[in-house]
């Protein structure tokens, strides 16, 4: 996994912090696929689709390709779960 590094900066003039927005898009994504990768109990099919609706918005309002991981045999076998719950 890519270690994240987010540029945080404060504007002297609100105090306010300011993100790079390809670089939150980035860290979305990070915490997308670790959800994925886990699959904890309450991460439910429903919670999954949201996720990753608005991770391909994100991306293409960047221009950043939508690449998604590929399902693992623990996803498969989370989706088989969710499904047959």
């Amino acid at each position: 996994m890519r270690k994240s590094t987010v540029a945080f900066k404060t504007a002297p003039e609100t105090g306010l912090i300011k993100v790079d927005l390809a670089e939150a898009v980035n860290s979305f994504a990070e915490l997308y696929d670790l959800l994925e990768d886990y699959s904890p109990m309450w991460y439910s099919e429903e919670i999954h689709d949201r996720a990753q609706s608005a991770l391909i918005l994100l991306r293409e309002s960047l221009g950043i390709e939508p690449a998604l991981k590929s399902p693992t045999k623990k996803q498969e076998s989370f989706e088989y779960s969710v499904r047959n719950r």
